[in-house]
């Protein structure tokens, strides 16, 4: 039995029948990346529990940690926070959380901003 061409979908590319055309793709996946917002992360740390180590600073890789000179305090930049989490697994005090901000997920958790 011979199939027709009949039963074969049509694209938008013409009559290949052999699914969307480069051009559909590449516009498709540009949607997709364009819709897609960057994480804003919330560093937090919890100095009464911090000894001032300065280990987070020195695991960040985008430097979005620092340590004060003076009083020796962690001072985060949450902009340049990319929510790697290595300061939070590396601390040996535990005094670092990193939440997601302006996120339903943390309302979930019962975590909020901590005042400084």
């Amino acid at each position: 039995m011979a199939t027709s061409k009949k039963n074969k979908p049509e694209t938008a590319g013409g009559d290949q029948g052999s699914g969307p055309s480069k051009t559909e793709t590449e516009g498709s996946e540009k949607k997709k990346a364009g819709s897609k917002k960057k994480k804003h992360f919330l560093v937090m740390v919890y100095r009464s529990w911090c000894k001032r180590c300065g280990i987070c600073a020195a695991f960040c890789p985008v430097k979005a940690l620092r340590q004060d000179e003076e009083t020796g305090h962690i001072i985060a930049d949450n902009e340049k926070c990319i929510g790697c989490r290595r300061c939070e697994r590396h601390c040996p005090d535990f005094s670092i959380t990193i939440g997601v901000r302006g996120s339903d997920q943390n309302a979930d958790k019962g975590e909020k901003e901590l005042p400084e």
